[in-house]
């Protein structure tokens, strides 16, 4: 079941980057979108799925190379969050597998 809660993902995603860094000892950049979008989700989903993505980008890129977490309005009223290293890319037929037990998060005003 879903425990969804209202917050703020700039906010969200720059506590975790500092989190995430302490944990790896690892620099990770953060790109927060322009103002702070208001959701209602299940953030511990939200941190389990976005800290998966950050140690793989941590495990499987180049030792010092950039690893960035960014977040970014799209067309209506989609968001995203993006992890972005210098590693070999996921395959597409992976990447399929990521997507499968995602939920349409509720945008607070949108």
């Amino acid at each position: 079941m879903l425990e969804r809660k209202d917050g703020y993902l700039n906010t969200f995603c720059e506590a975790l980057q500092i989190r995430q860094m302490v944990y790896h000892k690892r620099n990770i950049t953060f790109e927060p979108c322009a103002g702070d979008v208001q959701l209602n989700v299940d953030w511990h989903l939200i941190n389990v799925a976005v800290s998966n993505l950050i140690g793989n980008a941590i495990k499987y890129a180049p030792p010092d190379s950039e690893i960035g977490l960014r977040v970014a309005l799209g067309r209506g009223e989609s968001v995203s969050i993006e992890v972005h290293d210098q590693g070999e890319a996921i395959l597409p037929s992976y990447r399929r597998r990521f997507s499968k037990n995602s939920y349409a998060a509720v945008r607070e005003g949108a």
